[in-house]
């Protein structure tokens, strides 16, 4: 089965598509959760951060406040690359072990593995899948969506919105797009569509 990219900008619903697809037996790393896991308290990543960005970016029990990092991040390019410099390495290194692990074991090789990543074309880790699934919304859902996943106002929603490659962009590199504008029933029947040309694709690769 070929290694599956599953990207999208911000809000527009990469985790209801991954789970979908998890549904149907894949395999998903998830890099929301791998990039958690490089910047846990003590990590060499953590210490990068909080040596560059001070204190204030920590929560009372010493994990990173997320909230507060996001709100520098996405109000200056400059800072959101510091930090990108600084995880993006050890994300990547872990990335790539997960999946040779996967694929060596054998009881995995009839398996989907889908690597669910915000920031893959952007990170250059594309050249890690064989085919890519863009998730896109309509902008007004998008912006809605993340308002309230956040809690944050419209103009921090839009600003965190234009910080990410223009979906246009993002999809000159797709082999499939799923657009989850509608109804969860609606993204289901087109996750359906695309599992079967996965699988079939699997077959031959």
């Amino acid at each position: 089965m070929p290694t599956v990219g599953l990207t999208g900008s911000i809000a527009c619903g990469k985790s209801a598509v991954s789970k979908m697809l998890a549904r149907k037996g894949a395999y998903v790393i998830d890099l929301d959760q791998v990039a958690r896991e490089v910047v846990q308290p003590g990590t060499a990543a953590w210490l990068k951060i909080v040596s560059f960005f001070g204190q204030d970016v920590l929560a009372q029990d010493g994990n990173l406040d997320r909230g507060k990092l996001g709100q520098i991040i996405f109000a200056d390019v400059n800072l959101r690359m510091k930090l990108n410099e600084i995880t993006h390495g050890p994300i990547i290194k872990k990335v790539l072990g997960r999946k040779q692990k996967f694929f060596s074991d054998p009881n995995n090789a009839e398996k989907l593995l889908v690597i669910m990543a915000p920031l893959l074309i952007e990170a250059g880790m594309n050249n890690m899948v064989d085919m890519i699934i863009v998730v896109i919304c309509r902008e007004e859902i998008q912006k809605k969506r993340l308002m309230e996943r956040e809690n944050i106002n419209e103009i921090e929603a839009e600003r965190r919105i234009r910080s990410q490659m223009p979906p246009e962009e993002k999809n000159k590199y797709a082999d499939f797009i799923i657009d989850n504008s509608g109804s969860l029933n609606d993204t289901a029947e087109q996750v359906d569509h695309v599992w079967v040309n996965l699988s079939s694709k699997g077959k031959n690769i």
